[in-house]
């Protein structure tokens, strides 16, 4: 029998999560230029209880989650990265590759025999401009630092 209930399906460890969930905070927080000391005002915690998040010391309880989602106004998922099934470069190179893959395979056919051959050919370039935002943020300097950092243990 399957266990349904096992942590992240087995994918990371409870640390991994646990620093994947630092790591976003720190993006988000960084991409409003606040400091640590105002994001922890804003969520009316202590600035030491807040830097034990983003340090990934901790995991923050689900109240402060919730804070957070309304605070960045994303969902719980994207702080949690409950989505993330990629650890290496190599890993994110793979999943790049399956999507472009996946485009190739969505061929002009397809559009043209698509009910609404616009919006299949606009869901296309949308799908494009994915992966290329995709494989050029995964280039950038602070995930490959991460992810060396992941590759070395």
């Amino acid at each position: 029998m399957e266990n349904t209930q096992q942590v992240y399906n087995g994918e990371f460890t409870i640390e991994e999560r646990k620093f994947m969930t630092a790591e976003a905070l720190l993006e988000l927080r960084k991409g409003k230029r606040w400091s640590q000391k105002e994001v922890s005002a804003k969520l009316d915690i202590k600035p030491s209880t807040y830097n034990t998040y983003e340090s990934g010391r901790t995991e923050p309880p689900i109240e402060i989650l919730v804070r957070l989602s309304y605070l960045y106004e994303i969902p719980i998922d994207v702080i949690v990265q409950r989505d993330r099934t990629f650890e290496t470069a190599d890993d994110v190179s793979k999943q790049i590759a399956a999507c472009r893959q996946q485009m190739a395979a969505f061929d002009k056919e397809s559009i043209e025999s698509s009910s609404n051959p616009a919006l299949a050919s606009a869901l296309l370039a949308t799908m494009e401009k994915l992966a290329d935002a995709m494989e050029s943020y995964s280039k950038t300097e602070a995930v490959q630092k991460a992810l060396s950092k992941k590759e070395k243990k």
